[in-house]
């Protein structure tokens, strides 16, 4: 190939990306459903990406008015999504707009799945689901979803053969992706929690796998560990809190040891420090405001944007509640919420 041609080509991939770009609209949780479809509808916008954190309630019935209306106008538009949780899947009620002019895609735990895909992905879910009736208790669904996660199968990660980068990166996903744990015969403590809080979410339990360092009696880091952050209540057994389960180490029958820990279990020295705990645990010697002081955030987010994405993870009407309101009282239900779910009366500990 001559150096012309080469420019020529190089020149032409240049244009086609360009023209994609433009092509290209990132759906912004403010967005206007008449300008978005005006743009469809002048063929300037051929594919919406909605890299959003969360999907509270009124976003979804935002975003499902506008699928109705692009459906409506009949232009091809590629529609992605970035999924925090796969019950926003079922959440958004994507399955009725399908076979129409849309093509959806999905991004999930950083994998790519097309519409096909992610419906395969959301059966063999459901299937650990099938001994789950409407008649049980929350406290009996989790009790049936934590056995079958515990004895899912054995706790195997793929070795590492060499130390490159992007093999080491491949191979740690096989342990702990849907894309791969639900057929391959590996699974490691984050495969686990993600399962766990996967099922229960579906049966609707909300729930949220979370991740921090673990420590020797010395103050080492001896590596990484997950477990599930558990939002449960259930009249009939008297249960109503936020709790922690660790399938991954249940493996004794006859003595459930990491079943339903309480919230405080994770304050021992061997743990590091994790938003989801330290945020919600309650401490009679902090006050809400230091437990926030010490809470990791991105440089693109403000404090108070972690907090209500921590609440969604495991309480999403709650963390609409929050949203709406203004930040003079935002800290002080923050600081309610956190009391109730912890079963403190506020006046006691006022006194």
């Amino acid at each position: 190939m001559t150096s012309k041609n080469l420019s020529s080509l190089i020149s032409q991939i240049k244009n086609q990306n360009k023209q994609e770009k433009d092509n290209n609209c990132f759906v912004s949780t403010t967005f206007k459903t008449e300008e978005i479809i005006k743009m469809i509808s002048d063929s300037s916008t051929k594919e919406l990406i909605f890299d959003w954190d969360i999907y509270c309630d009124n976003d979804i019935k935002k975003i499902n008015k506008l699928f109705k209306n692009i459906v409506e106008i009949g232009k091809p538009v590629k529609i992605t999504l970035r999924l925090n949780k796969i019950i926003d899947f079922d959440l958004l009620g994507i399955q009725k707009y399908v076979g129409n002019n849309i093509d959806f895609n999905f991004s999930f735990d950083q994998q790519g799945y097309t519409y096909d895909e992610f419906l395969q992905l959301n059966k063999k879910l459901n299937i650990f689901l099938n001994d789950i009736y409407s008649s049980m208790t929350p406290y009996e669904k989790y009790m049936i979803i934590y056995d079958k996660v515990r004895k899912f199968k054995k706790y195997k990660v793929l070795d590492n053969d060499n130390f490159e980068i992007s093999s080491i990166i491949k191979n740690k996903q096989q342990s702990c992706n849907f894309k791969y744990i639900l057929d391959n015969d590996y699974i490691d403590c984050r495969g686990y929690s993600l399962l766990l809080e996967t099922l229960l979410n579906k049966v609707g339990i909300e729930a949220t796998a979370f991740g921090f360092d673990v420590y020797d009696g010395k103050g080492n880091i001896l590596g990484g560990h997950a477990r599930t952050l558990i939002n449960l209540s259930d009249d009939k057994y008297d249960i109503d809190g936020l709790f922690i389960s660790d399938p991954t180490w249940d493996k004794d029958d006859h003595n459930l040891k990491y079943s339903l820990l309480p919230i405080n279990s994770m304050r021992e020295t061997i743990y590091g420090n994790c938003n989801e705990t330290s945020l919600f645990d309650f401490d009679e010697t902090e006050t809400t405001s230091s437990k926030i002081s010490r809470l990791e955030k991105p440089y693109n987010k403000t404090l108070r944007e972690v907090i209500i994405e921590l609440v969604n993870k495991i309480d999403r009407n709650e963390s609409e509640n929050l949203s709406l309101l203004e930040d003079d009282v935002f800290i002080s239900e923050l600081e309610r919420y956190i009391y109730e779910k912890n079963n403190i009366i506020i006046n006691e500990k006022n006194k």
